[in-house]
């Protein structure tokens, strides 16, 4: 979606919703395809979340997710907050930063921070479950298993066998 942005095939604007909603179907995705005691632990630590920065549980059936308004919030008082402090710095620096704040309007750098924020991960999470060794063995297992589900999901079971063997075949072809 970034890259649809920078080859300005579609404005911000329009990426930036669809990428959210991208990142929370992911996040509901993930969750489902985990053991019930990941899917546990996430609902745990979804309500502590809550507890802490909405002072109050999450009922049932919510989402612990923030909504499309508290991520605009967020990234617009951190867009204005990094403003603040540039004036604080030098004037080759605020020359600068006052160039590009005048090239792009705030709403367009919230959007685009909202685009880049939901291409990235949560590096503590990464650094806990992904060894640096296994990470390209796990994103393409990950890779692999995405690839069968939206085969399972498209396909007729005819076609799902075909898939599959084609696939091991390609396999094994690689593998000589």
């Amino acid at each position: 979606l970034v890259a649809l942005s920078e080859m300005e095939l579609m404005r911000p604007e329009e990426l930036a919703p669809l990428a959210y909603e991208a990142r929370m179907a992911a996040k509901e995705y993930a969750r489902s395809r985990c053991v019930w005691t990941g899917r546990v632990a996430t609902s745990l630590f979804d309500q502590y979340r809550s507890l802490r920065d909405r002072g109050r549980l999450l009922g049932p059936g919510s989402s612990g997710s923030m909504s499309w308004e508290e991520i605009w919030d967020k990234y617009e008082a951190r867009i204005v907050w990094e403003e603040c402090e540039g004036e604080l710095e030098d004037d080759k620096v605020k020359k600068k930063r006052k160039r590009k704040n005048q090239s792009e309007d705030l709403a367009t750098r919230i959007y685009m921070q909202i685009l880049e924020k939901s291409c990235s991960t949560n590096q503590a999470f990464d650094s806990l479950f992904l060894s640096d060794d296994a990470e390209d063995g796990n994103l393409t297992a990950i890779a692999s298993q995405l690839e069968n589900d939206v085969r399972e999901i498209l396909l007729s079971p005819k076609d799902q066998s075909k898939a599959t063997k084609k696939q091991e075949k390609m396999k094994r072809k690689q593998q000589k």
